[in-house]
């Protein structure tokens, strides 16, 4: 990876290597040390599909993550569930301290979006925020919803775009 960066002459800062949940403790030791390895060339970290459950975010706390991208279904349990809701609680408290990113995948109804909104989420995607709306209308529905227009996480998924809350 050093090799490739420096002949590519790319931004390390710029480069993040996203990954599922489940390979953070596949091999904890080892996979720490990979990932200090590439943290020191300046390679960012995400975990994508993250379910918070008490141990994931225990886990979470051992490896310098950068972005955390909550579960569509865990998401879809949030306007329901308190559980679910006071993990994302502990969550955004731990991205604070940690500085960590958190994006809410599968954002579908707005209740979810509403939940989100409780409890801070500041960025989310999902299908209730078309890629395909025009521009005028999606700065009208960021104005009323809180979120605001943001980058596309996904760009081979044409059906949801990502939107940032205040």
């Amino acid at each position: 990876m050093a090799d490739a960066l420096e002949v590519s002459r790319f931004d390390p800062a710029l480069f993040v290597l996203e990954f599922a949940q489940g390979t953070l403790t596949a091999d904890g030791d080892t996979t720490r040390e990979r990932l200090d390895r590439l943290r020191e060339l300046g390679v960012r970290f995400a975990v994508d599909d993250f379910e918070p459950g008490e141990s994931a975010l225990d886990e979470l706390q051992d490896f310098a993550i950068d972005i955390v991208k909550l579960d569509r279904e865990f998401i879809a349990t949030l306007s329901t569930s308190e559980e679910a809701a006071s993990l994302v609680h502990r969550l955004m408290q731990l991205s604070e301290s940690r500085h960590l990113q958190v994006i809410a995948a599968g954002i579908e109804d707005s209740d979810q979006r509403a939940a989100l909104q409780n409890q801070r989420v500041p960025v989310g995607q999902g299908y209730l925020f078309p890629s395909h709306t025009k521009p005028k209308r999606l700065i009208a529905t960021s104005k009323t919803s809180r979120f605001s227009p943001g980058s596309r996480c996904r760009p081979n998924d044409e059906r949801s775009s990502v939107v940032r809350g205040p």
